[in-house]
């Protein structure tokens, strides 16, 4: 297994290797693959925790709005309402589990590339073909992902056409081919998961409107009561901020997957290409786990 991809994003090595892979003179600029893949993962990695805390501000909501007068099994199933009190079809987690898979499968893609692009490759190429079929799978198990699935099922057929081409030339060739064939893939559940970020983005200022609205109702008078109560709203309003400056992070990020992997597969006709797409991808993972670390140092301290 390899070591943890923000491990590398982190240090100075990953940049070298990116910025001069250039000059070493391999015939598949490998270095190139590791940072792609290490920075696709670092995203779909943290946007789970990510995901998560929208999870808890629907749960967080249904607390401070549950259904019907009384407590029953249903109370606290999601319903959210908008400000002039109609009903949202909000429900989270069936839906976070779509974008979560889809990252998967580009992840997985992206781990798949790579280890093509190793010398030593069959082994690591076995196993990522594998991880990204079980990917592709829960991805067409989820609501909403038939379309999404579709485009990871490309993926995975190009990876499952990647070869024993043993000759050097001919691993190259193949790398070119595969990633012509995917690229419509990788552009659309980029460009899935970026749409839908930004519907959620809306979402969860949605939730955090319920929740003060009815927040302002029950806020107690005086008192240390009154301030212990306020505390409480307080971390929910710091949490949805956090959580909307991870989401837009998110975007960023994945915006410049496709991009990216046009940039690197450009690198196989063109050696001296200057990576700028790469290069940016990079910097976007490192802003989305910058976010990720802050909350969770947040988290820590509570």
């Amino acid at each position: 297994m390899r070591p943890a991809p923000i491990d590398r994003l982190r240090g100075t090595a990953l940049l070298a290797i990116t910025f001069g892979i250039a000059a070493c003179g391999a015939p598949i600029p490998s270095g190139r693959f590791v940072a792609f893949a290490d920075a696709t993962r670092t995203i779909a990695n943290d946007s789970v925790a990510t995901y998560g805390h929208v999870v808890d501000l629907e749960r967080t909501y249904m607390l401070y709005n549950p259904n019907g007068d009384k407590l029953n099994e249903a109370s606290f199933a999601p319903r959210i309402l908008d400000d002039s009190g109609r009903p949202l079809t909000f429900n989270f987690e069936p839906q976070l589990a779509f974008r979560s898979a889809a990252l998967d499968v580009l992840a997985d893609y992206a781990d798949a590339l790579h280890a093509f692009a190793t010398k030593d490759y069959q082994q690591d190429l076995d196993a990522a073909t594998q991880s990204l079929g079980a990917s592709v799978g829960r991805l067409a198990a989820t609501a909403g992902g038939a379309s999404a699935a579709q485009a990871g099922g490309v993926l995975a057929t190009v990876i499952n056409g990647l070869g024993r081409a043993e000759i050097e030339h001919l691993r190259r060739s193949t790398l070119r081919d595969a990633m012509d064939k995917a690229q419509p893939g990788v552009d659309t559940l980029a460009g899935l998961i970026a749409g839908d970020n930004t519907e959620i983005m809306i979402a969860v200022r949605t939730l955090r409107k319920g929740i003060l609205r009815k927040a302002n109702s029950l806020r107690p008078a005086t008192g240390i009561t009154r301030i212990s109560f306020d505390g409480a709203i307080q971390g929910v309003i710091v949490e949805s901020e956090d959580t909307l400056t991870q989401l837009d992070a998110m975007n960023a990020a994945v915006a410049k997957i496709p991009r990216a992997h046009a940039d690197i597969r450009h690198s196989l006709d063109d050696s001296a290409s200057t990576m700028e797409q790469l290069r940016a991808l990079i910097a976007e993972a490192k802003r989305l786990n910058k976010s990720y670390r802050s909350t969770v140092s947040s988290d820590e301290r509570k």
